[in-house]
């Protein structure tokens, strides 16, 4: 499948995720817990690892509404992802660079985007701490809703 078909395709998906997370929030509806077991974790991250690398988004907006939408508080999810993404992001980088080479790889661009991964990854674990949890799953699931019908409509 190319990039042309995967692209929308991801965004159909993580919009329909976003509407279930704002709705699941908005109107305090609680379904049983899903619980992921370890073979189900693993795809998840290969899955959102893999959309990450190729396409340039998709461990965090494909983890994050995973986890909620399984039942996680909204903040454990965020935090979760959030303190996971860094270190992702790390492994993106030498799995290019041996790939790729050392000298052909924009160090300007990808060490200060390693660096503020790991300067802002205590913030936002702060901020989703601090924001009530009905609150954070409303505002992720417009986030997801606004983000992709943008991006489906350019």
């Amino acid at each position: 499948m190319s990039l042309k078909i995967a692209k929308p395709l991801v965004r159909v998906i993580l919009l329909s995720m976003g509407a279930i997370v704002f709705y699941r929030h908005a109107f305090n509806y609680r379904p049983a817990r899903i619980q992921l077991s370890s073979m189900g974790a693993a795809l998840l991250g290969f899955v959102a690892v893999f959309l990450d690398v190729t396409g340039g988004g998709g461990w965090g907006p494909i983890g994050t509404p995973t986890l909620i939408l399984t039942g996680s508080d909204p903040r454990k999810a965020v935090g979760t992802v959030e303190f996971t993404e860094p270190f992702v992001s790390l492994a993106a980088v030498l799995t290019f660079v041996l790939t790729l080479g050392f000298g052909s790889f924009l160090w300007n661009i990808t060490i200060p985007m390693i660096i503020g991964g790991f300067i802002l990854t205590p913030i936002a674990g702060w901020l989703a701490k601090k924001t009530p949890r009905r609150a954070l799953g409303i505002l992720i699931g417009l986030w997801l809703i606004i983000l992709n019908v943008y991006g489906l409509m350019v």
